[in-house]
C-alpha cells in the first residue's frame, strides 16, 4: 500500500501531512518542510512501503512529486527520483522560501 506525504502552504509557513500519522508538522520555510517530508519518506520506505511525496506551491499548483520505492523489496541499486507531473514542462523543481 502506498503512503502519501504532502507539503502544502499553511498560513505564513508550510505543513507536512502523511497518511501514517494524524498530526501535521509545521515549518517556517518550504525547503525545511520538503526536507522533513523526504526524511519521513525515507524512514517509511525502510519498512517496505512505497512513498509518494507531493509538494504544492502557494497558488495550489503541484511543484513536484517524489516517489520512493519500498527499500526491502527493491534492488539496492534503485534510487528514488523526481517524477515529473505529466501536465508540467520538464523544468527543475522550484526552491521554496
Amino acid at each position: 500500500m502506498d503512503q502519501a506525504i504532502t507539503v502544502t502552504p499553511s498560513g505564513n509557513g508550510w505543513s507536512v501531512k502523511s497518511t501514517p500519522f494524524d498530526n501535521e508538522m509545521f515549518f517556517a520555510s518550504g525547503s525545511m518542510a520538503e526536507a522533513a517530508a523526504r526524511d519521513l519518506g525515507a524512514r517509511i520506505a525502510e519498512v517496505s512501503f512505497v512513498v509518494v511525496i507531493e509538494v504544492f506551491l502557494r497558488d495550489g499548483s503541484l511543484a513536484g512529486r517524489y516517489v520512493s520505492a519500498a527499500r526491502k523489496s527493491q534492488d539496492p541499486q534503485h534510487h528514488s527520483r523526481w517524477v515529473e507531473d505529466a501536465h508540467k514542462d520538464r523544468r527543475p523543481a522550484r526552491q521554496f522560501d
